[in-house]
């Protein structure tokens, strides 16, 4: 398979893991959440001000507690800002305002044996 090819296919493959993303957030569904990442991914930033610091595990216990945007009635505007790709690496950085928070993710991606992965999620709660 050519290069123009194989950027093609990960880039589709990439497009439907923040799909999934954005939907395991929307729905609550943190079987589908957990599916976008590795299991060893650790999430670091900044919300409201407060560092924050939590383990895959630990993220998705928070997603399972709390009402999901979608049971909120919440408009979903979730979006794809940029990606880039290199290779077997992708960073996506995505905007995901959720009840009453305006999230900015820095997604970093790996290429692994099972396919594209999340292996670590950088976010800031920035002013709307």
């Amino acid at each position: 398979m050519g290069s123009e090819k194989l950027a093609v296919k990960d880039r589709q493959e990439i497009l439907h893991i923040i799909d999934n993303y954005f939907q395991g957030i929307w729905e609550g569904d943190v079987a589908v959440l957990q599916s976008c990442f590795h299991p060893d991914t650790e999430l670091f930033g900044e919300v409201r001000g407060q560092p924050y610091r939590k383990h895959l595990a630990d993220y998705l216990d928070g997603v399972a507690a709390r009402k999901s945007p979608q049971a909120a009635g919440e408009e979903c505007r979730m979006r794809i800002v940029s990606i880039d790709v290199s290779h077997t690496v992708a960073m996506a950085k995505v905007s995901v305002p959720i009840l009453g928070f305006n999230y900015v993710d820095y997604l970093s991606l790996v290429k692994l044996d099972e396919g594209w992965r999340i292996v670590s999620k950088v976010l800031s709660d920035v002013p709307a």
